[in-house]
């Protein structure tokens, strides 16, 4: 029989991506000798071609997967296909149809939902309809029939993950997926977390799931060395990620893990771990394995608010601690972030922006809080009148559903967007050590303006300032156009010159039309100088041309010796330079190995 699995993913931001539950599902399918089909919706089609394109496959079963965010789609793709196919039924399963059952079967289209974990029960729902068997009392499914619902039991959990088979990938086409995410390979290592944070759906499942077996289960280091095996042969692959809430979760599973891993496999890889359980030596040996970055989760900076409304029982120091060890075994770091909690206040999101500016990760994950069904925080925003309806379609939306007295809507998403320009602030201030690292600075431009050369029609027109834009602030050359500053310099090896653009965030809306145009020039002497650079911003104009523009020229051709280096900017429409405040920041030149070279706009 054929099962065509229905996953919509529309505006959630997201690249395609691949979802473990529904590969796990076609593989036990598949092994049961049935046949899979996938359609993966990234807009929702008319009417009549979903209809058309379902009949051609002609399936004996539709199972719709999605997150709460996408179930009111699931909910009008159910709408458009019952009519359409009667006697097919529909079963909804994901998180959301396993901890909101009866929201899920209030759409009077869904014939039936997984309450549990689905290998087992999906096998035996297909073998019943292939072979006309009555399937209402299968376990871990609720049926609707006649008028009634059928709530049939939990069946206990599968203990041994290795009995599944590895997930199926190609329902997804898989390579593509690969392709645009650099060739990263998802996996699973195990099930479960042993947590209760507030906010996360592992409660209510952990829940569901009491008295039924061991919630934390692990696949054996060999099984998953296994699979990272059979998708190399299948793919092309450069690097891992593992998608497990908690890597770091079992001592004696990763002792294992870092002892076979590296003489089987070289591939980076990415991992999410709790604080709490890490510490210098696991951050080591990880690093030795090849571990390239740790996501981990600090939510909030307001110890009130991790520890009393989210129920993270992790320590601000611990946080602290855990950053600065990745950093220190040579790992990039990411962090996880909330905002717009229910009891949140501007002083608890403003230590959330404080805590993750000292941390500098390399990568900031920036959500506004949903409340999901089966957790505490969704029973408290739905008891305190917080849900104020309607739906966002994925994590990353700015726009929050709760109103809620200690933090305005407006007020979470101006709290979003100045978390989300932090990221940047951090991201770049990274990018920029990484990229001095090693490398001996010569001049700072800055630091020698006293003994330049300045044409410019008012002596105020340039001068050093520090610029913050989008939250970054830089050390700045102002020079108000029309301006040119001219260094007399001396390498005695190959120099580069490392600097920035920008345009004053001041008149980004009250500048003059055109913008500034920006020019570097070298030479022997003044009368020899060749442009080596020139780049054109309109921050008015385009918003695309506000912020931090880095650029870096080779000045090889200069050393050893004496040479002039000028910096100018002049107004892009003459005499429109009134109101185009502009300049470079952190202008460096420097020795040192070099990678690649930075683009230069001509």
């Amino acid at each position: 029989m054929r099962i065509l699995f229905i996953y919509p993913d529309l505006g959630s931001f997201l690249p395609r991506h691949f979802q473990h539950g529904i590969g796990y599902l076609s593989a036990v399918l598949k092994k049961a000798g049935h046949l899979t089909h996938l359609f993966y919706l990234t807009e929702l089609p008319e009417a009549e071609e979903l209809i058309a394109d379902v009949k051609k496959l002609d399936p004996g079963l539709i199972a719709l997967s999605g997150t709460t965010h996408q179930f009111p789609y699931l909910a009008k793709i159910a709408k458009v296909l019952k009519p359409a196919f009667p006697t097919i039924p529909i079963i909804a399963g994901g998180v959301h149809a396993m901890l909101a059952p009866e929201e899920t079967l209030a759409a009077p289209e869904i014939d039936i939902v997984c309450v549990g974990e689905g290998e087992k029960a999906m096998v035996e729902l297909a073998n019943a309809l292939e072979q006309g068997k009555d399937f209402l009392g299968i376990e871990n499914l609720w049926v609707r029939t006649g008028g009634r619902i059928q709530r049939n039991p939990i069946c206990g959990l599968m203990e041994n993950l290795d009995g599944i088979p590895f997930a199926d990938r190609e329902i997804f086409h898989y390579q593509e997926i690969l392709d645009q995410d650099d060739q990263r390979l998802s996996l699973l290592v195990g099930r479960g977390c042993p947590y209760d944070c507030a906010y996360c759906a592992n409660q209510g499942k952990r829940l569901l799931y009491s008295g039924k077996g061991t919630y934390l289960r692990f696949r054996s280091v060999d099984n998953l060395l296994g699979e990272i095996e059979h998708c190399a042969r299948q793919y092309q692959i450069r690097s891992l990620d593992f998608n497990d809430d908690i890597f770091t979760l079992n001592r004696d599973w990763m002792k294992e893990f870092f002892e076979k891993y590296p003489k089987r496999f070289h591939y980076p890889f990415r991992i999410n771990v709790h604080a709490g359980t890490v510490d210098r030596g696991i951050y080591r040996e990880l690093a030795r394995c090849g571990c390239e970055m740790v996501r981990i989760g600090v939510e909030s900076g307001s110890d009130r608010v991790r520890r009393g409304i989210m129920n993270r029982k992790v320590s601000q120091s611990q946080i602290m601690e855990s950053f600065q060890s990745a950093e220190q075994a040579g790992i990039k770091t990411w962090s996880f972030n909330m905002v717009g909690l229910p009891g949140e206040t501007a002083e608890d999101a403003l230590a959330t922006y404080n805590l993750n500016r000292s941390l500098c990760p390399d990568h900031m994950q920036v959500s506004v809080f949903n409340p999901y069904p089966g957790t505490r925080l969704y029973e408290l925003c739905k008891g305190k009148g917080f849900l104020k309806g309607g739906t966002v379609d994925g994590y990353f939306v700015s726009k929050s559903v709760l109103e809620f007295p200690s933090l305005a809507p407006n007020e979470i998403h101006h709290w979003h967007q100045k978390l989300v320009r932090l990221s940047e602030f951090c991201r770049n201030r990274k990018m920029l050590a990484a990229k001095l690292s090693g490398r001996e600075e010569l001049f700072n431009l800055i630091d020698q303006l006293g003994t330049a050369d300045k044409y410019t029609p008012v002596p105020d027109y340039y001068g050093e300032e520090y610029i913050i834009i989008y939250e970054e602030e830089r050390r700045g050359l102002i020079m108000h156009p029309p301006c040119r500053i001219q260094y007399l310099l001396e390498l005695s090896a190959p120099a580069r010159f490392n600097f920035g653009i920008f345009m004053h965030p001041g008149i980004y809306d009250q500048g003059d039309p055109g913008g500034v145009i920006f020019q570097v020039r070298a030479g022997p002497d003044t009368g020899s100088l060749q442009e080596i650079f020139r780049h054109r911003l309109d921050a008015k104009a385009k918003k695309s041309d506000r912020g931090f523009f880095d650029f870096e020229i080779d000045l090889s051709k200069y050393s050893p010796g004496k040479f002039i280096l000028e910096l100018e900017t002049s107004a892009a429409q003459a005499g429109k330079d009134q109101f185009n405040t502009a300049g470079f920041t952190n202008p460096l030149l420097i020795c040192g190995a070099y990678e690649s070279e930075a683009e230069v706009a001509q």
